[in-house]
């Protein structure tokens, strides 16, 4: 749902990528993979955001 007011382009990846780590995690039989890799991602979004410019 945090992705639920966003550009399109960004919900439709959004729902995308919620399959992708469904499937991952149903494959691995645990989320720690999953949670991970969603984490990486957000560091990585909040650093070019915070630091991107510079």
């Amino acid at each position: 749902m945090m992705h639920y007011n966003k550009p399109a382009l960004e919900s439709y990846g959004a729902i995308i990528a919620g399959v992708a780590l469904g499937l991952m995690a149903y494959r691995s039989k645990s989320v720690l993979g999953c949670w991970l890799l969603h984490w990486a991602v957000a560091v990585a979004m909040y650093a070019v955001v915070l630091f991107g410019g510079r």
